[in-house]
């Protein structure tokens, strides 16, 4: 699993996601830690609140509250 960035589609993400590797929004995994964060958490099937304040909460599909974002990568992969 690798990771990119790119530049973010404008919300409430009617453009389409950049796809230069060839990989649509089932195959993304969107990491964030606040309220701000919802419009992304809503779009993909798997979603990681890190260090999250509460509102997250209930929102992804994991929570991670380590140091170590390898780990939080793991809790992904063991997922799917």
């Amino acid at each position: 699993m690798g990771a990119d960035g790119s530049r973010f589609p404008a919300v409430p993400f009617t453009e389409p996601v950049h796809r230069r590797f060839g990989v649509t929004r089932a195959d993304c995994v969107a990491y964030g830690d606040s309220s701000s964060d919802k419009d992304l958490f809503a779009v993909v099937p798997v979603s990681v609140a890190v260090d999250a304040d509460r509102y997250p909460t209930g929102l992804t599909t994991h929570t991670f509250a380590r140091k170590d974002l390898r780990d939080a990568n793991e809790l992904v992969c063991e997922a799917r």
